[in-house]
């Protein structure tokens, strides 16, 4: 199955929200490929920087995140 995800789609994946246990599951599921735009790219970059700025991320978390991030869609 091919799964498009837009930026709160990918946002659940890294930050644990409500609809991110599907979304996981459903990005970790090795038989299917995901879609990204070239869009969500800097759109979740800026969903995690909204949330480091209003506190529900720290630095540290915030780092993690957006290295984890960039990690993913540069080899997946």
């Amino acid at each position: 199955m091919i799964y498009y995800f837009e930026t709160s789609a990918l946002v659940k994946v890294y930050h644990t929200e409500e609809g991110s246990e599907t979304m996981k599951t459903m990005y970790h599921s090795t038989s299917d490929r995901i879609i990204i735009s070239n869009l969500a790219i800097p759109e979740t970059f800026s969903a995690f920087h909204r949330k480091s700025r209003e506190g529900v991320l720290s630095e540290l978390e915030f780092r993690l995140i957006v290295r984890k991030f960039f990690t993913d869609i540069t080899r997946r």
